[in-house]
């Protein structure tokens, strides 16, 4: 499996912006022979949503969203983004795609407030983390912070998880 991480500097708050750069990105990165993209976490928004509008979240049957895994083919995507839950709820969200549709959704658990980390003033927290099957065998989302938690790891390789796909934006040089 050839992984691409596509390392690229979103547009605060340009949805749209930020969804044509994920598909540049993805273009390039099968043109390079990647099997699998993996976009940081909060890709199509940026990170720091703290004075962006309620109009950046987006549910997981956008048409955009879509359009990109149908675009990447074969080449399978992880792509992070800000998940409007229905009513009061919106999420830090990561979704799997393969062979054109939706594979996988992680919420992120473990929301951080501290420093320059205000997610939990943002986001809820997801509910439950699964290993799930794909076409390189079982893998885990667990976004950024989530890491961070030794049992979440532990309980995705006792669910069968070979690989853990892990979407991180720091905002911060302090955190590489």
């Amino acid at each position: 499996m050839r992984v691409a991480l596509a390392q690229i500097d979103p547009i605060l708050g340009d949805v749209d912006a930020n969804f044509e750069l994920a598909r540049e990105t993805i273009a390039e990165a099968r043109g390079r022979g990647a099997d699998l993209v993996v976009f940081p976490e909060l890709s199509l928004t940026g990170y720091a949503l703290g004075q962006i509008s309620e109009e950046v979240p987006i549910t997981v049957q956008d048409e955009r969203l879509t359009l990109l895994a149908e675009e990447a083919g074969e080449t399978s995507i992880v792509l992070g983004f800000h998940e409007d839950g229905g009513g009061i709820r919106s999420y830090n969200s990561a979704a799997y795609f393969e062979g054109g549709s939706l594979v996988h959704l992680h919420r992120k658990l473990y929301l951080p407030t501290y420093g320059v980390f205000e997610e939990r003033k943002l986001f809820s927290p997801g509910q439950s983390m699964r290993a799930f099957g794909t076409k390189f065998g079982r893998m885990a989302v667990l976004i950024c912070n989530d890491a961070w938690q030794p049992a979440l790891g532990f309980l995705a390789v006792q669910d069968g998880a070979r690989v853990l796909l892990i979407p991180t934006s720091s905002a911060d040089s302090r955190f590489p």
